[in-house]
């Protein structure tokens, strides 16, 4: 009786195993099915996905990169009125130290025919002092 009992036992093992047979036999031997190619439309959606993700991931620092670049030629901007206004001041600078020049220069020649002057004179003083 043991026996038939064990029997029995590997009988109804066996059904069951022949019930899930299929189901193993799809899940060990067959590969999935392949997915079917994805159209035109859907690579373009996800692109499309993907594109604004990136944007909107680096659209803030790319903000921040505006606003600084914008920071800075404004920086730019006063330092080149700075240097304009600077080359100019030594344009004025330099007619100023040119005139001052001539002006010296002029000043000198007066002073040289001033003394000049002076000391023929003392000399023709001199001259008709010590004559009479």
């Amino acid at each position: 009786m043991p026996l038939l009992l064990e029997l029995g036992w590997i009988l109804e093992v066996i059904k069951l195993l022949g019930r899930f047979a299929p189901l193993a036999d799809r899940l060990v031997s067959h590969a999935p099915k392949e997915l079917p190619p994805p159209t035109i439309d859907a690579l373009d959606a996800e692109l499309q996905d993907q594109i604004s993700i990136l944007r909107n991931r680096f659209e803030a620092p790319m903000n921040d990169l505006r606003k600084q670049v914008q920071e800075q030629n404004l920086k730019l901007h006063q330092i080149q009125q700075d240097l304009h206004n600077l080359h100019a001041e030594v344009s004025n600078a330099q007619k100023l130290a040119q005139e001052i020049k001539h002006e010296l220069a002029t000043f000198r020649l007066l002073l040289l025919i001033t003394l000049s002057t002076a000391g023929v004179s003392v000399i023709l003083v001199l001259f008709l002092l010590l004559r009479h």
